[in-house]
């Protein structure tokens, strides 16, 4: 029996009110709805801080300073670091890192024995504490503002009064200087100048308590300003009734101006009214933040992890020359786990991956900065160690060109030398690096971007491999290339393969549309025709992939989820537009794989299968399963391996399950069950199209593009085997066949699309029932 052959055609009709405009219209409602609701609760104070890695109390941050809060009710203690606080010693990770800087310490005795109740919101964030006994309720309010560096802890009480002190500290150790003083502002330093260092480090932490004197009565303001200027400052009664805000400001050698004047100066002048600003400043930054796109699937629990992730990465990730360490900005000791450095094999890359999709491309600008500042380095390993042009990443990095492995930690063997980076067999470490790179410049072509920072150091990455890759019987292939740390010398491991076939496609895209380098496009092109094909392995009477063609041949288990897949996230050599014989091995390789609680691998397993379009089911399933199994209660998921990557997978996976674009492509719902409700809102796509669109009763609803950059759009037929209208407020009816089509679009164009025969006022009618539906889901 022949198949049907179904043709879409496509109306574009003009329409200067678009669909679109009306919805955006609504997207901050929409946002305060959706994740105002979520928030971190706990009912007993945190058990793992201080740690090593990632802590498990109340978390705040913003972007840069971060603060982990700790204690029992009598004594909370808020320990305080900031991503540029790093000891640049080159080294293991018992040398150089980021480290904590102190904190500040709140003592109320008289709340010894006190019911503890604390709740971490995301919609704005803050910790709100309250600890309740019989004679009276304390309530702290603690929250940092998006614009400056400074921390505010505000206080109040109903019942009796209480005796408060608080106390600002600096850590010791590693060869610091530290300095404290006690005289009308609490201040500390702490810092790192020695002479061995590659260059220093410096901090300095102001405290002030405004509204209280040292008698316990409350100051009125005067002309703006309080006139308390005691020595004693950090201890006052609370009284009924009032409010008491402890105000700090830290700074380093690393922000701009005299860092130890400027926090003195800074919290000398705060008053009521500036505290009152600030505070609406930042709701409105993280109303803007939220509005930005949604999601909404009818699954609390995943979706409270899906919005504290991207929380949470907005909390450590906007210091554009010092990114989040690998435990972000919630340093609690000074030997954080694996150096707490920039892991090039994986960590730094992943914790971005949801960022790009969910649209929120700004929070990955820190992210290129410590590999800039490595070119040079890397330009002498990749010249001395295999005698090749370009870049050869170590596995381990700092800011600002700092070595973190020169020498392997404990238990691993040693390198060759002292002046030698620690490579762990590994090659691919600087293509892995490019990843976030290219994805920037396919989700929003800002080829401003492309030109000064992507494209020239792509280029030092290409050198490289143009060097090291060895044509031989028709075919390159990679020696010599461990698919994991250790593994042994490898030939075609799955990860290095994907990464080749990434970097050179996405060379070739940037020089075309930069106007540059055609005369070496031949020989890209040249290696993406002739890389060596994935190697392929009998499996429990299943084709999977083998991890390497000679070597490595499977691995499951810890870690082995992670390496596993990378063929197919992030690297995207393996998806929906492939064979379907491909698409069934890379299924059947997921299933023998079984990386749903793997150690290493939430980051990548997840989003990896729904980008071959697993099983939906099985999928949601096991993420709501590591949301409740391995989600901690301040909404940070944590597996035991690393530490802030983590906050991209949940991010990543439902986005990927909804919309993909990898392939320049547009899919609508391509792995997402046939019985559960959906709905999203611009989310970013390849080709810097924004979309929104709603699944209901098994198929799409309506689908609206924003065209940022006026690129070619392809879209596949979300009614399959059904014609689609395609409404514009740009240009005149064109008509279009085919199951997946392409059209052109202009710089901010609109566009609203649906099956033939929907109007647009249909359309306007689903868009408000879909609203309806998922509100009354989330109830």
């Amino acid at each position: 029996m022949g198949k049907k052959i179904f043709t879409a055609v496509i109306i574009v009709l003009f329409c200067a009110n678009s669909i679109v405009a009306d919805t955006q219209s609504t997207m901050r409602e929409a946002a305060e709805r959706i994740v105002s609701k979520y928030k971190g609760v706990f009912n007993s104070p945190p058990v793992n801080v201080p740690t090593n890695k990632v802590p498990d109390g109340p978390l705040l941050g913003n972007g840069d300073v971060g603060v982990v809060i700790s204690g029992d009710p009598e004594l909370q203690r808020f320990w305080v670091s900031k991503n540029d606080f790093w000891m640049a010693k080159e080294g293991n990770h018992r040398a150089g890192g980021p480290k904590l800087f102190g904190g500040i310490d709140i003592r109320i005795l008289a709340l010894r024995g006190a019911k503890y109740y604390v709740e971490q919101s995301v919609y704005e964030p803050a910790v709100t504490a309250t600890f309740t006994t019989k004679d009276s309720t304390v309530t702290m309010r603690s929250w940092l503002p998006d614009s400056e560096n400074l921390i505010f802890i505000e206080l109040s009480v109903t019942g009796m009064a209480v005796s408060v002190e608080a106390d600002l500290w600096a850590k010791t150790g590693f060869g610091t200087t530290t300095k404290q003083t006690d005289e009308k502002l609490h201040f500390v330093t702490r810092k790192f100048n020695s002479p061995d260092l590659k260059y220093a480090t410096e901090a300095a932490m102001a405290l002030r308590t405004i509204g209280a004197d040292p008698n316990g009565h409350l100051i009125i303001e005067d002309s703006g300003k309080f006139v308390f200027e005691g020595a004693k400052s950090n201890r006052f009664g609370l009284q009924p009734g009032g409010r008491v805000i402890l105000a700090a400001a830290i700074s380093t050698n690393h922000d701009t101006g005299p860092y130890e004047q400027d926090v003195r100066d800074r919290v000398g002048r705060l008053t009521i009214k500036d505290i009152a600003n600030l505070w609406q400043e930042h709701k409105q930054w993280w109303h803007d933040f939220w509005a930005k796109s949604f999601v909404e699937i009818g699954d609390p629990v995943i979706e409270k992890f899906y919005y504290g992730s991207l929380c949470l990465l907005a909390s450590c990730s906007r210091n554009k020359e010092f990114p989040p360490s690998l435990i972000g900005n919630w340093v609690t000791t000074d030997n954080a786990g694996w150096h707490g450095d920039y892991h090039t094999n994986y960590n730094h890359e992943a914790p971005w991956w949801g960022a790009f999709s969910s649209n929120h491309v700004e929070l990955a600008d820190p992210y290129d900065a410590p590999i800039i500042d490595f070119i040079d380095r890397a330009k002498y390993y990749a010249k001395t160690e295999l005698n090749c042009r370009g870049v050869y990443f170590p596995v381990g990095i700092g800011p600002r060109g700092l070595e973190t492995t020169l020498n392997p930690p404990d238990g691993y063997p040693p390198s060759d030398g002292v002046d030698k980076g620690y490579f762990l067999g590994q090659k691919s470490n600087a293509a892995y690096t490019t990843v976030d790179m290219i994805m920037r410049f396919y989700h929003t072509y800002d080829m401003e971007s492309v030109k000064n920072t992507a494209y020239p150091y792509l280029i030092e990455v290409l050198n490289f491999w143009e060097d090291y890759l060895k044509f031989e019987n028709g075919r390159y292939v990679i020696y010599d290339d461990s698919v994991f740390e250790l593994a042994g010398q490898d030939i075609n491991n799955l990860l290095s393969l994907g990464l080749i076939r990434l970097i050179f496609r996405a060379a070739i895209d940037m020089s075309i549309e930069l106007g540059v380098d055609a005369n070496r496009r031949e020989k890209w092109q040249h290696v993406l025709d002739h890389i060596s094909d994935f190697a392929l392995l009998e499996r429990n009477g299943k084709t999977v992939f083998r991890f390497a063609e000679k070597g490595v041949d499977w691995r499951s288990g810890e870690g082995g989820g992670m390496v596993a897949v990378q063929h197919i996230w992030p690297t995207g050599a393996i998806g929906l537009h492939c064979r379907p014989e491909i698409i069934q091995i890379a299924k059947d390789h997921i299933t023998a794989i079984d990386g749903w609680d793997d150690y290493n691998g939430f980051c990548t397993f997840y989003t990896a299968a729904a980008r071959v379009g697993y099983d939906p089911n099985i999928i949601l399933r096991n993420l709501r399963d590591q949301c409740l199994t391995r989600g901690q209660l301040n909404l940070h998921i944590f597996h035991g391996g690393g530490g802030v990557e983590e906050l991209s997978g949940t991010v990543s996976c439902i986005d990927e399950m909804l919309l993909q674009s990898y392939s320049k492509i547009l899919r609508l719902f391509p792995t997402w069950p046939k019985d559960r409700r959906a709905r999203f809102a611009n989310l970013r796509a390849v080709g810097a199209f924004l979309v929104s669109g709603a699944y209901n009763d098994g198929q799409a609803q309506y689908v609206l593009i924003h065209s940022e950059k006026g690129r070619d759009c392809t879209l596949q037929n979300p009614w399959h085997g059904r014609n689609i209208t395609i409404y514009s407020n740009s240009r005149k009816a064109e008509t279009l066949g085919g199951e997946t089509v392409t059209f052109k679009t202009s710089p901010g164009e609109r566009i609203t699309v649906a099956p033939e025969g929907v109007s647009l006022e249909n359309i306007q009618s689903r868009v408000k029932d879909m609203e309806a539906i998922m509100t009354r889901l989330a109830r």
